[in-house]
């Protein structure tokens, strides 16, 4: 078979062309005889060992090949030589060199090692490389149950299946380049993955353009260490990425940093340096631990997200379509941004509560809290900006405090069935296009303790609303959603505006007093109250076909407008102090406002008349405008019966006071 014409032999040199020591004189004449050989092949014959000298490394291979039979080789590679070294190869196309070689020590830094045609490398622990090492062929395989350093250039250009690095615990310091069809790093007890094993990045993980890079284990991102993923880098199934320092870059606008199959852990550690930067896809579901850093982002592209101990500093971009959800059993504190940009159903936090110090945004038509596996819901705390952008929808369906923060409402805010705890902040928005609304289902708006001034907002009320405490001076609440939606007041009253735009209840515990405007655009406000207070500087309107009757006394301090043909009726006693005012316009066929009282009407104040545009008033024509089981007092000034307009006059009875046109004497 002419085994010595198919021998090829390394040049194992040193700087200047020398030799190393401990090579015999028979591999001299041998290498003088195949000058131009520049591999040694490992499997095909045998290879005298040299000395490998103080951080050199030796490597002793077992291969088997079809036409030659077992073949053992071995090389030493010393300590400040170079060279270059090929681990396997072809037998003249009769057959492959196929087996396993195992190193022990580190390559010198001046020695290329290839491990080629189906040869499996193994390491002792404390091995390492800090000069090249490379996997040529597809389908390979490099094993350390150990450690092992990498301070050189450990490379995958092969082109074909995968490679892989099967280690107990890999540090490297150099680069780790993944060049051929796709490559990845597992634990030594791969399949399962090692759950203990690490891969240790303090050099650089370069991904090139179309390859891949798959770790199977623990890949701990320290400081120093750099990914550069112009192709995908990812974390497979049930592994670990723990992020410690260093960066990952995309060394082309289309790269993808994604995390995995089904289930990694993202781990960030708590002090990472501010130089940390990078992004992450989640294409799955994925477990968080950890404070996303402030440079780096979460993408969440699929499946869902499972928070423990965890929170955001940086961004947090739900992107994808289907529902999903963040969810765990521990609070989850965002300080950075998080945004929900999905274009289908609903994505959903499920956290005991979600303290928010940064911006939440929604740009999704179904986005906001739920309860924790189907349980009670949960608290969102904002201290910060929560933005619904237009058509775009937050729900709440635990207690939503507003804390110190803004709801920026460009679509629909809601809390469905729940709390909305006005301790201070403010809804803002455009109200002329805008929905601030509270949900399907009754809720509460908490305003206790009393929030500060600068707070303001605007709620639209669906199916029905319990107040507790005073509605502040800024705030709005409209009734303009659904068929007869109720408000249930506690401890209450009102300091700012409160619109009826529909039938409805108003009932309250104790005694509502209104400091502000309470505005009966529509329907019938149905007052339940002990007393309804209407403050100095409060003021009550009923107008286009609204009505207010009430259970209790009415007290008029402030001021009460009445338009034509509207109606306000106590079931009870109305008395109207000396500065207060009652306003009854009149229009049309003499169609007048009107008071009416079970009880006594104790009068007192003024009396204005406002005569609006049409007023028609002919002969004998009256208006009852105020009615009562008896009379007491009579308004100290009364205003607007002269001109412009018909004049008209008033006339006290026993039980009523009417309008009627002027009769001069």
């Amino acid at each position: 078979m002419h085994l010595t014409a198919r021998r090829r032999v390394i040049t194992a040199q040193r700087p200047g062309g020398q030799l190393p020591r401990g090579l015999t004189s028979a591999a001299t004449a041998l290498m003088t005889g195949l000058a131009l050989a520049l591999l040694v092949i490992l499997g095909a014959v045998p290879v005298l060992a040299s000395a490998t000298g103080t951080g050199g490394a030796a490597i002793a291979c077992n291969n088997t090949d079809p036409i030659l039979g077992p073949l053992h080789s071995s090389a030493a590679l010393a300590a400040g030589t170079t060279g270059s070294l090929q681990l396997g190869g072809i037998n003249g196309g009769k057959g492959r060199y196929v087996g396993n070689c195992l190193l022990n020590g580190t390559i010198p830094a001046g020695w290329k090692v290839a491990e080629a045609s189906w040869v499996a490398m193994s390491a002792t622990s404390g091995s390492g490389n800090a000069g090249t090492f490379t996997l040529d062929t597809p389908d390979s395989v490099f094993v350390d149950t150990g450690t092992f350093t990498n301070s050189g250039t450990f490379e995958d250009a092969s082109s074909g299946l995968t490679q892989m690095v099967k280690v107990g615990d890999f540090v490297n310091t150099g680069s780790f380049v993944a060049d051929g069809g796709s490559f990845g790093t597992a634990g030594a007890a791969f399949n399962p993955p090692c759950p203990s094993c690490t891969f240790v990045d303090r050099g650089t993980v370069q991904v090139d353009p179309k390859q891949g890079f798959s770790s199977g284990s623990i890949f701990v991102l320290a400081p120093g260490g750099t990914i550069s993923a112009q192709g995908s880098f990812g974390i497979a199934n049930e592994s670990v990425f723990d992020v410690d320092g260093g960066s990952v870059t995309a060394g082309v606008p289309t790269s993808a940093q994604y995390l995995g199959l089904s289930a990694p852990t993202i781990k960030f550690g708590s002090a990472l340096p501010p130089t940390s930067y990078g992004t992450i896809d989640v294409t799955s579901s994925a477990y968080l631990q950890g404070v996303i850093a402030k440079h780096w982002a979460l993408d969440v592209t699929g499946g869902a997200v499972t928070a423990n101990n965890a929170g955001n500093a940086g961004t947090f971009v739900w992107n994808k379509i289907d529902n999903s959800s963040l969810s765990g059993s521990t609070p989850f504190v965002n300080s950075g941004t998080f945004t929900d940009n999905a274009t289908g159903w609903v994505q959903d936090i499920e956290v005991p509560s979600f303290v928010n110090t940064g911006t939440v945004t929604s740009n999704a038509p179904g986005f906001g809290m739920a309860g924790v596996s189907g349980g009670a819901g949960p608290a969102f705390v904002n201290r910060g900006d929560l933005v619904v952008a237009p058509k775009a929808s937050f729900s709440a369906t635990g207690t939503f405090d507003l804390a110190s923060g803004a709801v920026i409402n460009h679509g629909a805010f809601g809390i469905d069935g729940t709390t909305l705890d006005v301790s201070g902040g403010s809804i803002l928005g455009k109200p002329a296009t805008d929905v601030y609304y509270l949900g399907a289902k009754p809720a509460t708006v908490t305003f206790e303790p009393p929030a500060p001034p600068s707070s303001t907002g605007a709620i639209d009320m669906g199916i029905g609303l319990t107040v507790n405490g005073v509605i502040p001076k800024h705030w709005v609440i409209d009734n303009v959603g659904g068929p007869g939606p109720s408000l249930s007041a506690n401890h209450s009253g009102n300091n700012g505006t409160l619109i009826w735009g529909a039938g409805g209840p108003l009932t309250t515990t104790g005694t509502f007093v209104n400091s502000g405007l309470v505005d009966v655009t529509g329907g019938t406000m149905n007052i339940t109250a002990a007393d309804f207070v209407n403050a100095p500087g409060g003021k009550v309107v009923v107008e286009s076909d609204g009505a207010v009757s009430g259970s209790g006394n009415l007290r008029n301090d402030g001021s009460l407008e009445i338009g034509p043909g509207n109606r306000v009726s106590v079931s009870s006693n109305y008395s109207q102090a000396t500065a207060a005012d009652l306003a009854v316009s009149a229009a049309g066929a003499f169609s007048a406002g009107s008071l009416s009282a079970d009880g006594t009407a104790d009068l007192g104040g003024a009396l204005t008349v406002d005569k609006l545009a049409g007023l028609k008033v002919a002969p004998g024509d009256t208006a009852q405008i105020v009615t009562a089981h008896a009379l007491a007092g009579r308004f100290k000034t009364v205003a607007g019966l002269a001109g412009p307009g018909p004049a008209l006059a008033i006339t006290y009875g026993p039980t009523a006071i009417t309008l009627e046109p002027y009769k001069a004497a």
